[in-house]
């Protein structure tokens, strides 16, 4: 055997070539995507209340000026009114995502402090961040603020703030002054929840040391004026304070204290003489250091802190330095710093009352206090030492107090009734009204009287008080009548008083009356209610109270309630119908009504409203009520229902409902549907209209005039004038009342009479194809051989909208004549045909048609069977010529 050459295998180049490319290619991909991912950012979510002027890939986000980023998408936030952003912050700004970061919506905003994101006018809204100083837990979700936040903690300078009763003309960017220089600004203010505001103030880093812990704040905005018998005053501060508000403050030279630390708080007087008032009359060395005592008094009118003086003897020994109210808002507590020679003054017995000039029985006093002002009296006890009294609104009877019978006598306003009023007798003075105070609930008034010992036995437990103040006139049809006190009462007030004779027991001290509004109401038998209205107007004294038509009692007293925002009505309610004041009674004022369709109540434009009573459902019986200002719409004898439409129109909550022309009831409220497809309106009808009412009762739109003309002539369709001009709601028994409607019954409201009449009518329905409706509409005719036999009932677009299909409705007695292959056309207006041979060819209708349009049909001599209800035809433009020549004849047994 031959020998063969061995074969040498060598390693191909090409291999490593080939797996070298996709490799390469791999490497490179990996570094694209990593440096993709490294340089993509921080992805985020802000949630904002309202992401107007916000846009996707064009709104940015911006830190210290510079864009760190930008937002991707906006979506809405399932179940809440809110939006959220999605953004990216910058690789460079991740860091920004701490927990702590604020994030707000910078806009052009203006205000008194001047104009800030002015640039976003022509650039559109961003996106401003702040992150929280020291932070560094990272977090990716965020709530952003509506408003800018307060307050820059990392801004160099003093962030304080101030309580105040009101918030006045401070907003953001209101000036802060010293010295009238501007050294701060306004960051904000929140409500408190004790009905406070407090406003965030920032003083700018080179002011900062001008804020001590001691230091004073007052409102500087506008012109204020003050004055009195000694004069008028006038403060003003530099005219742009005057225009746009501002605060400034200041410190007493000889009380520094400490400067003051971040986020300290302070008090905002309204003007520099509040706030400084105190501080200046304890630097008054006359009386340093005083003595300081609490007096509380009823209230503290005339008295000013700062310049009210204490006297003994005609002799200043004190100074009133401020005035606070107590917490239960009964009194007023003045903090008076005594002379120190003056400690006599500070012993338990020691009695202050305020000195202001009188005029009574015994003739004028206090003459003095016209021109000097008002002051405060002291007369030294001989007790322990105290810092608490209670001081009294008029001076003491005499030194050691006074015998006699003392009274509590309960009113709901005091009037003109005060300490030092007279009580009288028979015109005779035998007591003194010696105080008068706000009962523990709030809502009347106790006052305090003094019976002269000689007189006590003229009190008895049927003693019946009433008010004498003044000059008392009362007019009706009936006459005028009038009645005066005594001079006394006429110009301080007084009570008068008379017991029964033969009735009565003695009372004890501190026995508690009821003060009645007069003589007359003091003298009647029955009961006295209170009943408080928002609105007053056309309700005076002698007004009737009325059931049913029947006066069941009178007005007596008709005055602002306590807090000034309504009137009390003081009715007496005669004996014998006192059971109609049980809980749950409604009253309502009967005022004038003058309308299109006349006037009623025509008796109360001549004396004025009376009071109607709706009584409950008895039980416990009570003396005070909350008026209705209208007619209630729950009585026991109305009825209540929805009516349903596709839309609402002219209708609205109180529009009126008519029966024969005449208001029967009113639409309580209107309400979208639950799916949305229509209306809902609430109507209520009262009696006696809800007895006309049944389940075959026909509802309709009532507002304005419908015209329909035919050979017969032209037909007018017009309610009421009222209903014309504010439109409303009709109803009719046109067939028939059927069964009394059930309450929140369903009734279907129509546009017309004429819908309501058609769609209650039995029809049989066809519907019929065509490309345009032409003068088409809903309640146009339908005609057999010039014959109305039936009305267009629906007109709609068809699924595809490629078509139009109408509902026709056949009266029953006419179904017969629509057969299988029936022809139908447009009987509406003229046609004209135009020929190059023949010439023109008019096309008439009868004249119903030609004004009102409509359809008409034939039946071709094929005798096709009856079509069924439901059957579907075309409607043609014309008729051809030779379906009406069609002469087919029905069955014997059709008669309409």
């Amino acid at each position: 055997m031959g020998e063969y050459a061995q074969p040498v295998l060598k390693k191909s180049r090409w291999f490593v070539l080939i797996w070298s490319i996709p490799l390469s290619t791999a490497i490179v991909a990996s570094f694209l995507l990593f440096n993709y991912y490294q340089n993509r950012g921080v992805a985020i979510t802000i949630d904002f209340a309202n992401g107007s002027g916000l846009v996707a890939n064009k709104t940015k986000i911006r830190y210290e000026g510079i864009d760190i980023g930008m937002v991707e998408s906006i979506s809405l936030i399932k179940g809440e009114n809110k939006v959220r952003v999605h953004a990216r912050l910058h690789p460079s700004a991740a860091y920004l995502a701490c927990k702590g970061s604020l994030f707000w919506i910078v806009q052009a905003r203006f205000s008194s402090g001047g104009i800030s994101g002015l640039d976003t006018i022509l650039s559109g809204k961003y996106i401003q961040m702040r992150p929280l100083k020291g932070s560094s837990e990272t977090q990716t979700r965020f709530v952003g603020l509506d408003e800018p936040p307060m307050g820059d903690e990392t801004l160099p300078g003093l962030f304080i703030s101030l309580k105040s009763k009101e918030l006045d003309s401070l907003t953001p960017g209101t000036a802060v002054l010293y010295k009238q220089i501007k050294v701060g600004r306004v960051e904000g203010y929140e409500l408190l929840g004790n009905n406070e505001v407090k406003v965030f103030l920032y003083i700018e880093h080179p002011f900062a040391h001008l804020v001590r812990t001691t230091t004073r704040f007052w409102n500087v905005g506008g012109i204020r004026v003050s004055g009195g018998l000694s004069g008028f005053k006038v403060q003003t501060e530099s005219v742009a304070s005057m225009l746009t508000g501002g605060v400034t403050f200041d410190t007493p030279e000889k009380n520094q204290g400490q400067p003051a630390p971040q986020g300290q708080v302070f008090s905002l007087y309204d003007n520099r003489d509040e706030a400084l008032s105190g501080v200046i009359d304890q630097e008054d060395d006359d009386f340093r250091p005083g003595i300081i005592i609490n007096v509380s008094f009823e209230n503290a009118e005339g008295i000013v802190s700062g310049k009210t003086v204490v006297k003994f003897k005609g002799i200043a020994i004190g100074k009133v330095l401020d005035r606070t109210i107590t917490p239960d808002l009964s009194r007023v507590c003045l903090t008076i710093m005594l002379h120190p020679l003056a400690e006599e003054a500070s012993r338990t017995g020691t009695v202050f009352w305020v000195v202001k000039p009188g005029f009574g029985s015994h003739g004028f006093s206090g003459l003095s206090t016209i021109l000097g002002g008002r002051y405060i009296e002291v007369r030294p006890g001989k007790g322990e030492k105290t810092d608490d009294f209670i001081g009294l609104a008029k001076a003491p009877l005499t030194e050691d107090g006074e015998a006699g019978l003392y009274l509590r006598i309960a009113s709901e306003m005091a009037g003109s009734i005060s300490a030092g009023s007279p009580i009288l007798y028979r015109q005779i003075e035998v007591g003194r009204v010696v105080g008068v105070s706000l009962a523990k609930d709030t809502e009347s008034v106790e006052i305090y009287g003094l019976i002269f010992a000689q007189y006590r036995h003229l009190i008895k437990d049927t003693t019946r008080f009433w008010n004498s103040s003044g000059l008392t006139v009362k007019a009706d049809m009936g006459g005028v009548k009038l009645h005066m006190g005594s001079l006394a009462s006429l110009v301080t007030g007084g009570l008068e008083f008379e017991t029964p004779v033969g009735t009565g027991k003695p009372v004890g001290n501190k026995a508690l009356f009821t003060l009645y509004p007069d003589q007359d109401a003091a003298r009647e038998l029955g009961k006295f209610i209170q009943v408080s209205f928002e609105n007053g107007a056309d309700l005076k004294v002698g007004a009737d109270l009325r059931y049913r038509g029947i006066r069941v009692g009178e007005v007596k007293d008709v005055h602002l309630n306590s807090t000034m925002d309504g009137v009390v009505a003081e009715i007496h309610i005669d004996q014998s119908y006192e059971k109609l004041s049980c809980k749950g009674t409604q009253f309502w004022i009967a005022r004038p009504v003058i309308g299109l369709k006349g006037v009623a109540h025509l008796g109360t434009i001549i004396r004025g409203g009376y009071v109607e009573i709706e009584p409950g459902n008895g039980g416990e019986m009570v003396s005070k009520f909350i008026g209705l200002e209208t007619q209630p719409m729950d009585r026991k004898d109305s009825l209540q229902f929805i009516l349903t439409c596709s839309h609402l129109g002219s209708l609205h909550t109180g529009s009126p409902v008519f029966y024969r022309n005449l208001p029967a009831g009113s639409v309580l409220e209107t309400r979208l549907r639950g799916d949305g497809d229509g209306v809902d309106i609430w109507v209520i009808i009262n009696p006696p209209f809800a007895h006309f009412v049944g389940d075959k009762t026909l509802f309709y739109r009532s507002g304005g005039v419908h015209v329909s003309a035919s050979l017969d002539g032209i037909d007018v369709d017009v309610e009421s004038l009222e209903a014309i001009v504010t439109g409303g709601i009709s109803f009719s028994n046109a067939y028939g009342f059927g069964t009394a409607l059930a309450s929140e019954s369903r009734k279907p409201l129509f546009n017309t009479y004429k819908e309501a009449l058609a769609a209650d009518l039995s029809w049989k329905e066809f519907v019929l194809r065509t490309n345009q409706t032409g003068s088409l509409s809903v309640g146009r005719p339908v005609y057999y051989r010039g014959v109305q036999v039936g009305q267009v009932l629906h007109v709609a677009l068809s699924d595809a909208a490629d078509h139009v299909l109408i509902t026709i409705g056949i009266k029953d007695q006419y179904a017969q004549l629509v057969r299988k292959t029936s022809l139908f056309w447009n009987a509406s207006g003229i046609g004209l045909d135009i020929s190059l041979f023949s010439g023109a060819k008019v096309r008439t209708q009868s004249m119903d048609a030609i004004l009102a349009g409509g359809v008409a049909f034939i039946n071709p001599e094929d005798g096709s069977g009856v079509a069924p209800a439901g059957s579907r035809f075309v409607l043609y433009d014309k008729p051809e010529e030779k379906w009406l020549e069609y002469q087919r004849k029905l069955p014997k047994f059709f008669r309409p």
